[in-house]
């Protein structure tokens, strides 16, 4: 096994939910701060990070007002530092089989699950809670999970 993989394998495999990258993104208050910090362990690889295109697409949608060149370089950024994840028909046959409200929280957490994500970081941990297979963790938590290892 290579120094990289082994470095890689002590390390939580974290899938971060849209919200945290629009916290980061929009510097929204309250939520900036641990949303930054959160999302910084992946950038900076304190942890093994991952986002789903589906992320990408809604914050091209949702973050329009955004100025173009502020979007580019925050995508390459997180381009650089963590992976993108896969949605392919198993995800989207894994959300249409699922029993969730949501569709799209829905193929998050199956492309969290594909990808093999050891948590899952979100603000919106009330919507997950149902979900034995996977720790999910807002950033708060998850900060305080890294700091103990």
């Amino acid at each position: 096994m290579s120094v990289r993989s082994q470095y890689w394998e002590n390390m939580d495999r974290a899938f971060f939910d849209t919200n945290i990258l629009l916290d980061v993104l929009q510097r929204r208050e309250p939520f900036y701060p641990a949303s930054f910090k959160a999302l910084n362990l992946a950038i900076s690889c304190r942890c093994h990070g991952s986002v789903s295109p589906v992320s990408v697409s809604d914050i091209v949608y949702v973050a329009r007002k955004v100025d173009r060149s502020t979007l580019i370089r925050f995508f390459r950024l997180l381009r650089s530092r963590l992976d993108i994840t896969p949605v392919t028909g198993v995800e989207v046959d894994a959300m249409l089989c699922s029993k969730w409200g949501d569709m799209e929280d829905a193929l998050q957490y199956a492309a969290a699950m594909s990808w093999g994500a050891t948590c899952f970081v979100t603000r919106n941990t009330s919507d997950f809670a149902q979900l034995p297979a996977l720790p999910v963790l807002s950033p708060d938590e998850f900060l305080a999970r890294v700091a103990a290892r």
